[in-house]
């Protein structure tokens, strides 16, 4: 069998983390090349129908998986043996399929039974999304860090969407079937999961018993997601009741969408470190945990100076090759935002990487709730008057506020001192590579904003390459001097 137990290679762990950010990159690109064909088949009011059924249908797919995207891999890491791992496996299975089924029955008697929210069978048709979650194993492999499989399983899947789309979708009488689609394509990748199930757990010792403690730790785990996907639709209701301008919305919505394509990159990248530092909290092995904290806080600092670089950089010209005019204000909301790139990094490792290795279920719950309150409260304090950089700045704060926190309740593993020399040597970084590029920009003049993003996000590129080599040899020289 494909046992993994005690083969914490950091090859691997490379590997996963280099998966996982190719495939959020996948995601970002399927968009860009399916979007510009669906606008102009369906009309924006289909779109909004299609939205809606989603978002609501995606809410009950969260409750469905009952937290177990965290707690399932979390806890799958730190099994020891074959059995233990079975025993375990099933056990969440079924809690996942139990709280699938009443998932689906509520979304059912509520959305197709009682409460008419537009197009009946898009929602009938997306109450299936529901049912599909049963078969979404995607956190065992990502415990026993073959997050391969599953990131091979999503490319299939995203291909397979994909082409579809262009082959069947013709008209604009076609929205359900679009939606059928799209889920159907998410069946089949789950159902991919199940055939290689039989390497790494033994089939025949398969329970039906479920602990109690798992049901709560999980729940526990529960709450902050469905917060954190609540929170998403208050800071618009805020700002569109707040400022009084419906456009508003929509330039903030758009300027946030491209910031969370951006995270859910580091997002899914970092997220490869959870099983790992489960396994050796599990093991007490604090050596290791302190290698891994060292290197991720360094990766952290790269993510931060070269995304915030890059938006600064290209923005202007992104925005308006990719929405074209009347959307110029999205790149403010997009500069303004990115600025909470300087510890969002840091503050996703310290939730995946520790408070959650570490059952630390609690802080990191907390963290969530007060980043919303925080959000909340900037966005009635700002939002009337300064309309969608308002609710940017009230992005900025609440997850500067998160990160705070969170490091706060690891300070017993990592020096804050050292964290705020890392931070302000990244703000020196980011600033020096700005530089560069507003020099470049002012020298050299292109008229097309195609060119423009290429050009200049080159040059950013090409100065946080320059800074961190020229870093890094300054730091090996003062060492040899040392010597």
């Amino acid at each position: 069998m494909g046992d993994n137990f005690g083969g914490l290679n950091k090859k691997k762990l490379k590997n996963n983390i280099i998966y996982s950010g190719l495939y959020q990159v996948l995601i970002m690109i399927v968009p860009v090349i399916t979007t510009p064909y669906i606008t102009r088949i369906f009309s924006i009011s289909q779109m909004g129908q299609y939205g809606l059924a989603a978002s609501i249908s995606g809410f009950f797919v969260i409750v469905a998986n009952f937290g177990l995207s965290v707690y399932g891999s979390r806890e799958i890491a730190k099994t020891k043996n074959i059995e233990e791992r079975t025993k375990l496996f099933s056990e969440l299975w079924i809690m996942q399929f139990i709280c699938s089924i009443v998932s689906f029955i509520t979304y059912i008697i509520i959305f197709v039974f009682f409460i008419e929210l537009g197009n009946k069978k898009l929602f009938y048709i997306h109450s299936f999304l529901i049912l599909v979650n049963i078969l979404d194993i995607s956190w065992f492999y990502i415990g026993i860090e073959e997050i391969k499989k599953t990131i091979l399983r999503n490319f299939f899947m995203k291909f397979f969407t994909t082409f579809c789309i262009f082959i069947f979708i013709n008209k604009n009488t076609e929205l359900v079937l679009y939606s059928f689609i799209n889920i159907f394509g998410i069946f089949l990748g789950n159902i991919s999961l199940l055939f290689p199930l039989k390497n790494f757990i033994n089939i025949k010792y398969l329970g039906l018993k479920i602990k109690k403690e798992s049901f709560k730790e999980s729940f526990k785990l529960l709450l902050p997601t469905l917060l954190k996907s609540s929170y998403s639709s208050i800071d618009r209701s805020l700002l569109r009741s707040l400022s009084g301008v419906s456009s508003s919305v929509g330039i903030y919505d758009q300027g946030i969408k491209i910031i969370n394509l951006v995270f859910s990159v580091i997002n899914s990248s970092l997220n490869a470190l959870m099983p790992r530092m489960s396994s050796h909290v599990s093991r007490k092995e604090f050596k290791e945990i302190d290698f891994y904290i060292e290197k991720a806080i360094k990766v952290c600092n790269v993510f931060s100076i070269v995304i915030i670089t890059g938006i600064f950089s290209v923005s202007d010209y992104f925005v308006l090759f990719f929405y074209g005019n009347g959307y110029e204000s999205v790149s403010t909301v997009i500069k303004i935002t990115s600025i909470s790139f300087i510890v969002m990094p840091m503050s996703i490792f310290f939730a995946n990487g520790l408070l959650i290795p570490l059952k630390k279920d609690n802080h990191y719950s907390f963290s969530i709730i007060f980043m919303i309150i925080i959000g909340i409260f900037f966005n009635i304090l700002l939002d009337s008057s300064f309309s969608f950089i308002g609710a940017s700045i009230a992005y900025v704060a609440s997850e500067v506020i998160g990160f705070i926190y969170r490091l706060y309740s690891i300070r017993r593993y990592v020096s804050i001192t050292k964290i705020i020399k890392y931070l302000t040597y990244t703000v020196s970084v980011i600033c020096i590579s700005l530089l560069f590029v507003l020099y470049f920009k002012k020298v050299i003049l292109i008229n097309s904003s195609i060119l423009s993003f290429i050009s200049f996000g080159f040059i950013g590129l090409i100065a946080n390459v320059f800074i961190l080599l020229l870093t890094v040899f300054t730091i090996k020289l003062s060492a040899k001097c040392r010597v």
